[in-house]
């Protein structure tokens, strides 16, 4: 997506846009902290990132003010994708499954989280097989090592697998199970109902009914100058009829009215891409109220830190074992200030 948007930039508008691919959620946020890049595209490590969880519950991170210019809700699953001999025809039949866990990929994991939430269960219901990489968790079912792993339904691992003698099966997060969604949406705020049609053996005569979260989402930290990231904003709306007619999957997914309906979303959008959306007559009233809740998160959230380190350091506190004492502040300040806590110390 990166490319084929880059490519439409120079063509048209004589803009370079230099992509710099980077492997971890950790390292694409890392490039803008340091400013060697102006923004990044990510998927869900940006929500991790806004609170501070995971890999950005160190000393040397902490929460993030991120600010969201452009989302990409394209109609395909971010889910765990199962092989069909697995028998796993509902989320409840998961209990005693092979289900990849990626150390250090939060943002994959907890999708295998909501899934199994969705259910009633929990990871102590599986067989946790630890892998790598994402790319190592995708072929590994399609090789017939775990039964179920992360995957866009999209990504060219459910092809390959869907091709393969296990088959592919998309176990439905059925809409109108409302307990379930309370679920999902419990540990995982960003997701929302999806009937997919983008994927391996998906069209829109055989839709998935399931969900997903925005990927890739281009993002900014909240001191970037308003210009350019209004500007950059307009650059992904003004070329989406050249570059969307590329190849590449999920790209379709940027299109203004695709992601209007989720303007009101669990990070907060950058100032300048909110003038871009109000000229486009796509801002609402209501979008800016959910925008300001979000904004006052990070607030309690930034408060939550500079307390956590301070007193680490007054209590002398080691490295070890700092990541437990932040997740006790964060959860006493978030339910202080009347908001969801999420995550939980361990």
């Amino acid at each position: 997506m990166a490319a084929a948007i880059s490519d439409a930039m120079k063509k048209e508008k004589g803009v370079t846009m230099r992509v710099l691919p980077t492997g971890t959620d950790i390292s694409r946020m890392s490039v803008i902290r340091l400013h060697r890049a102006h923004f990044a595209a990510v998927g869900m490590g940006l929500y991790m990132a806004q609170e501070g969880v995971y890999d950005f519950g160190t000393r040397d991170w902490g929460p993030q003010p991120i600010r969201v210019a452009v989302t990409n809700w394209a109609k395909a699953g971010m889910i765990y994708m199962t092989a069909k001999d697995a028998n796993i025809k509902t989320w409840a039949d998961s209990k005693g499954k092979r289900f990849a866990w990626i150390p250090g990929y939060a943002a994959a994991n907890v999708i295998g989280t909501a899934m199994l939430a969705f259910a009633g269960l929990t990871w102590k219901d599986v067989v946790k097989v630890d892998l790598p990489s994402f790319g190592a968790a995708g072929k590994a079912v399609v090789d017939g090592k775990v039964d179920a792993a992360c995957c866009a339904t999209y990504s060219a691992f459910n092809y390959e697998l869907a091709a393969s003698p296990r088959g592919i099966h998309y176990p439905p997060l059925t809409h109108n199970d409302e307990a379930g969604w309370a679920r999902v949406l419990a540990v995982a705020p960003y997701y929302a109902k999806m009937m997919c049609t983008d994927g391996a053996q998906l069209d829109a005569a055989h839709p998935y009914e399931g969900g997903t979260y925005p990927n890739s989402n281009v993002i900014f930290y909240s001191d970037t100058d308003a210009e350019l990231v209004y500007n950059v904003t307009k650059l992904y709306q003004e070329l989406y009829p050249v570059y969307s007619k590329s190849n590449a999957p999920g790209i379709t997914g940027y299109a203004l009215n695709e992601i209007k309906p989720y303007f009101s979303w669990a990070v907060p959008f950058h100032e300048g891409a909110i003038r871009y959306y109000k000229e486009a007559g796509a801002w609402t009233a209501e979008n800016d109220k959910n925008n300001q809740k979000m904004l006052e998160r990070q607030r309690v959230l930034q408060e939550a830190w500079d307390q956590a380190i301070i007193q680490s350091s007054e209590q002398k506190v080691i490295d070890a074992n700092f990541p437990k004492f932040w997740m006790t502040m964060r959860q006493k300040a978030l339910e202080k200030a009347g908001l969801p806590v999420v995550y939980y110390p361990e």
